[in-house]
């Protein structure tokens, strides 16, 4: 089994960047009243003196609240960045500003189901098109396609009302894009979501028509058009075209960290697998704060191992990319499949059920490939014993007793011959 996750999220992190449009504020009474007592009552809750209240007391005027919670955001001190935010938030409820930046923390801690419940009761309070962004981003990295592509059509629709030249900045990066390069990006991430719904037509027409000609194109590094052509080009079955594509955004792109991971799925497939391997530890290195990102690319490097029969150094880097992205299905899912080739069956089966539980809407698995038929075979076996469908797993398990693979072979073999 191989999950070469074809990261189809890399190049949408970041979908804006820069320093800080202005927020309409809004009168109503709507959920944002109910998210703001809740922090409130988290304050409550807090000591008055703690390491973030001294922290910020000590840096004095050239850094306040929200400056030290940035600080700690890019340390990955996300707990004490939530806390500051927190507290500047029931100083001033209305300042869209921390806001931002308490979503900017949940979704690099990978806790996107809180920043979308925050960024959706934002919405009705706000005119700024950052938090519809910053929803968008966490229904799409919440691996809730169907959701993300609603999302994006609403940020794409806003973006599009306001002056195209108008700067739309980072709340967390500084940086800054105009709405029309902003829009651009949107455009990206509904090809992502669509493409992750598995609407291969709707995904590539979007990135032909779209991301490839007239005004959208010109405000977009073409990289992105090409990435998500990509993607949709391996899906097809022409890794040489996906190849050829790949390569061409690392030629712009040198530590692009998705196109290493997919080129190294492309050598995969191809039964290269020392070059997959070098491949899949370039995109691990170059990550970044990107954890999702580094455990996909970790999680093939143990895939390679357990290939090679080196069980223990696969184990050891799959254990590795649960501590690394929180909620990694992926991960899980290796873990189901190693430990049934290592006669493991009930922690097997744990896993499975895990991974199935984190991948409620199969994207993980639509991002999956395999480096045979029986590998698939073996996982679609193991997947069938942890939905209870026993039949099917018997059967595919079954027919897994001739494989030629020695492991295959004596997997399934422990599972059938109990019930010969």
């Amino acid at each position: 089994m191989k999950r070469f996750g074809v990261w189809n999220r890399v190049l949408v992190v970041g979908l804006f960047g820069g320093a800080c449009a202005g927020a309409a504020e809004s009168e109503r009474s709507t959920p944002y009243d109910r998210v703001t007592s809740e922090l409130a009552a988290v304050v409550d809750e807090l000591p008055t003196e703690t390491p973030v209240t001294q922290a910020v007391a000590e840096s004095g005027p050239l850094c306040d609240a929200m400056c030290t919670a940035r600080t700690w955001i890019d340390e990955e001190r996300y707990d004490e960045a939530r806390e500051a935010l927190a507290r500047r938030l029931v100083e001033a409820p209305k300042d869209v500003e921390a806001v931002l930046l308490l979503n900017a923390t949940d979704l690099r801690d990978e806790e996107y189901a809180r920043a979308y419940e925050r960024a959706n009761a934002w919405v009705t309070e706000t005119e700024d098109v950052r938090v519809l962004e910053q929803r968008a981003r966490a229904s799409l990295g919440a691996d809730d396609p169907e959701t993300a592509a609603e999302d994006f059509r609403d940020l794409i629709s806003a973006l599009g009302d306001l002056p195209k030249e108008q700067s739309i900045c980072n709340a967390l990066s500084g940086c800054c894009h105009s709405a029309a390069g902003a829009q651009a990006h949107a455009w990206v991430g509904l090809a992502t979501a669509e493409y992750n719904r598995q609407d291969l037509d709707r995904a590539e027409e979007i990135a032909s028509r779209v991301l490839s000609e007239g005004p959208v194109a010109e405000a977009l590094d073409p990289a992105y058009g090409k990435f998500v052509k990509a993607l949709i080009a391996s899906r097809r079955g022409d890794d040489l075209t996906a190849e050829s594509m790949y390569r061409d955004i690392l030629a712009r792109h040198p530590n692009e960290p998705g196109s290493l991971i997919n080129l190294g799925g492309v050598h995969f497939r191809r039964g290269d697998l020392q070059a997959s391997r070098r491949f899949q530890e370039a995109a691990f290195a170059v990550a970044g704060v990107d954890r999702r990102t580094a455990a996909i690319a970790w999680a093939n490097v143990a895939e390679i191992d357990m290939l090679a029969g080196d069980f223990r150094a696969a184990e050891e880097k799959l254990l590795e990319t649960l501590s690394i992205s929180k909620s990694f299905a992926a991960g899980h899912f290796g873990l189901g499949v190693l430990y049934d080739l290592m006669g493991r069956t009930e922690e097997s089966a744990e896993h499975m059920r895990e991974a199935l539980r984190l991948d409620t809407n199969g994207v993980t698995r639509w991002n999956t490939s395999w480096l045979t038929p029986e590998w698939e075979q073996h996982f679609r076996a193991l997947e069938a014993l942890a939905e209870g469908r026993l039949e099917d797993a018997e059967v595919a398990l079954r027919g897994l007793t001739r494989s030629s693979v020695p492991m295959l072979r004596d997997a399934a073999l422990r599972h059938v011959a109990p019930r010969s």
